[in-house]
């Protein structure tokens, strides 16, 4: 959220950008939690498919509608081919510098690789041994270090042009967080006991903080990020998945999940329209102020839409589907896994 807060002021980590690899990996670890089993047992790719989009567009026309809205009254008011650009976002598709189109919802170019990696994963890769999808992450994973080579960071992915790397990102992080996955149900990972409840999360914390927050001159900027997301990442997730905690800080760590969704895809548009109003009506001398605030009011909003809109809408879609389909609509609760199904950067 505070990486795309530009507009009030805010300013960037240089390695924030790494969220999305953290967001990859967890989605590989609770997609396959949620559904490899069912796959295995003859969900058919319609209705694996057909449950993603409902879970996911929801609230991506909520932050397309948000977009459009900054882009007939805020600083986007200028943007070439406004309702071509919402049809664009609409289909979740990276930015095209081609076009030139303008981005009406900046983050939500990451849902496109999720939306590719989850067809991939229900077409057939769900089947595939350990070993092979180790030596698919693998591929992936050489590419990245090209990319980081080449770009001396590995913030890219987001233009038509840089969609190789882009998948290799999402395809490295994905197939990790889905043999995580497998080795946590197997019982091969183990947490030793220093690292249990309270401190499994502050060592979690501690590590995606180091990863974001990290300022690292210039020629370690790419080593940095490699090493956040071949081991710093996929450590979090082991974390998360290992760690025992209190009914309490489960309930917290669910609540968190909630809003975590909804909150990726309403704050760029805000920030950016509210920083854009703020400016043109002469009130940039509160733009502190407003940034302090802008966190909670966002929190609030998305556990909001959460309750009163995405999960109501996602219940009535999966009652369609389970009558027009025939299939079951119940979601397994995730073990140790906190996170909700398709969570959020």
């Amino acid at each position: 959220m505070y990486r795309h807060m530009g507009e009030l002021g805010v300013p960037t980590s240089p390695q924030s950008y790494l969220g999305v690899d953290l967001f990859f990996v967890l989605s590989g670890a609770v997609i396959a939690n949620a559904y490899e089993g069912r796959l295995a047992s003859g969900m058919s790719l319609g209705v694996f498919l057909a449950r993603r989009i409902a879970r996911l567009y929801p609230m991506i026309l909520v932050g397309l509608v948000l977009g459009v809205l900054n882009g007939v009254v805020g600083d986007g008011a200028g943007t070439t081919h406004l309702w071509i650009a919402a049809a664009v976002a609409l289909i979740v598709l990276p930015n095209n510098p081609l076009l030139s189109l303008g981005n009406l919802n900046g983050p939500a170019w990451s849902l496109s690789y999720e939306l590719a990696a989850n067809a991939v994963y229900g077409a057939g890769i769900y089947r595939l041994s350990s070993q092979i999808m180790s030596m698919l992450a693998a591929a992936c994973g050489c590419l990245l270090v090209v990319a980081a080579l080449y770009k001396g960071h590995l913030d890219t992915g987001y233009s038509l042009k840089s969609v190789p790397f882009g998948l290799a990102r999402v395809g490295f992080s994905f197939f990790a967080g889905v043999l995580l996955f497998r080795l946590h149900k197997s019982g091969a990972l183990r947490l030793a006991p220093v690292l249990q409840g309270r401190w499994a999360v502050l060592a979690a914390i501690a590590l995606i903080a180091a990863a974001l927050l990290a300022t690292p001159p210039e020629p370690l900027k790419a080593p940095l990020a490699l090493v956040s997301v071949f081991f710093v990442f996929p450590a979090v997730v082991v974390l998360g998945m290992e760690c025992e905690l209190s009914k309490p800080a489960v309930q917290a760590c669910r609540t968190l999940g909630e809003i975590s969704y909804p909150l990726y895809l309403i704050h760029a548009p805000l920030a950016a329209l509210v920083g854009s109003l703020m400016n043109r009506h002469g009130a940039s001398e509160y733009l502190l102020p407003a940034a302090i605030a802008f966190g909670p009011i966002m929190v609030g909003m998305s556990l909001l839409l959460e309750r009163q809109f995405d999960a109501p809408i996602r219940r009535a879609l999966s009652n369609w589907l389970t009558h027009r389909l025939g299939k079951r609509s119940s979601e397994p609760s995730g073990g140790q896994l906190v996170a909700k199904e398709a969570g959020s950067p």
